[in-house]
């Protein structure tokens, strides 16, 4: 599905959340409330980070739509909704799900239940290509 490099591609200041080997790019960002209702509130910006990023590097293209991912089990009743719901935008949402109750959470919710129950840091094994880091 996507490519292993680059993992991500750097424009300074820009930075492109998700490039695929390929060139196909996305911005990622939380599934928030917005004006013109429950969506992305960030729609304006992404719309504007995709362009200003195509128009630096012709190389780069909005990326491709992929089915959801749904309901991603994180730690014990916490799950993660990734959605892509336009070409090069990607949003996710976390949220508690007990039997039948669902109640969403913002990220930094999700960051302390994780700690509270004693996941926090997560064991996250990634390797970096030599001369490539965490930005």
């Amino acid at each position: 599905m996507f490519s292993s490099e680059p993992l991500h591609y750097r424009k300074r200041p820009l930075y492109v959340d998700i490039v695929t080997g390929d060139g196909q790019m996305w911005e990622v960002k939380p599934w928030r409330d917005s004006p013109i209702g429950f969506g992305d509130g960030y729609y304006e910006v992404t719309e504007a980070q995709l362009d200003k990023y195509a128009s630096i590097n012709s190389n780069l293209t909005r990326g491709a739509q992929y089915e959801d991912i749904l309901g991603i089990e994180v730690v014990g009743d916490l799950r993660m909704d990734i959605q892509f719901f336009d070409q090069g935008k990607i949003r996710y949402s976390f949220y508690l799900q007990h039997e039948d109750d669902v109640y969403a959470l913002i990220t930094s919710r999700a960051e302390d239940y994780i700690e509270a129950n004693n996941s926090y840091p997560p064991t996250i094994n990634i390797k970096f290509k030599p001369g490539r880091g965490k930005r």
